[in-house]
């Protein structure tokens, strides 16, 4: 697990992330964090999958020294279950889905952010955590929008712990019908450029919400 912090006498939220690369440069870079006006921030990257995610949250609720944060933001990439969804799409669910369970997400902080975005920038909707990777939409829930490997199993840690969660993944891929060879092969062209419009996406969203936030 890698983490950073800014010691501060504020407010508190925290940024988890299942792999490092998913990290944005405003996050990366330690001199623009002023902007968070007096707010202490953790950065973690978690690792793959539910198990790590659920641990991962966990440590980082209890590394805060004073108190747990006020909201913990669940960020990186994830895979689109829809066509008309774009590349670089960002996804703020206001459900997430594991197996047939659902938690809701609604809070202030999402109605921040929500303000602060325009509507073309981001689409709603379910977002369902799988235990690996999706290779087609035989599995996927109707009405998902996108799928993960972790959201659902940090959300549900900040519920038991009545910790406000908000969940921003970037679209980098979108999941086929059918699981082929072929489908996978078609994909790996694109992929450095799907991550690079996808990582864009999340700076934007984390600038945005120190913005709204703050």
């Amino acid at each position: 697990m890698q983490e950073k912090a800014l010691k501060t006498t504020k407010a508190s939220i925290a940024f988890i992330f299942a792999l490092p690369f998913e990290v944005p440069q405003t996050l990366r870079n330690r001199t623009r964090w002023p902007l968070i006006r007096g707010k202490t921030i953790r950065v973690t990257v978690a690792g793959m999958g539910k198990k790590k995610a659920r641990s991962a949250a966990c440590e980082l609720i209890e590394a805060f020294p004073a108190s747990r944060p006020d909201c913990l933001f669940v960020l990186g990439f994830c895979g689109g279950a829809r066509d008309d969804i774009p590349i670089g799409r960002l996804i703020i669910p206001d459900v997430l889905a594991y197996e047939q369970r659902l938690i809701g997400i609604r809070n202030d902080y999402i109605n921040k952010i929500k303000a602060c975005l325009g509507d073309s920038e981001y689409r709603t909707g379910t977002l369902q955590t799988f235990d690996c990777p999706v290779l087609s939409r035989s599995g996927i829930n109707e009405h998902v929008v996108a799928v993960d490997m972790e959201s659902f199993a940090i959300a549900e840690v900040c519920r038991q712990q009545a910790i406000q969660v908000v969940v921003a993944k970037a679209v980098t891929d979108i999941v086929p019908r059918r699981a082929s060879l072929r489908n996978l092969l078609m994909l790996l062209p694109a992929i450095r450029s799907n991550i690079v419009a996808a990582r864009n996406q999340l700076d934007h969203f984390v600038r945005s919400a120190l913005v709204c936030c703050g």
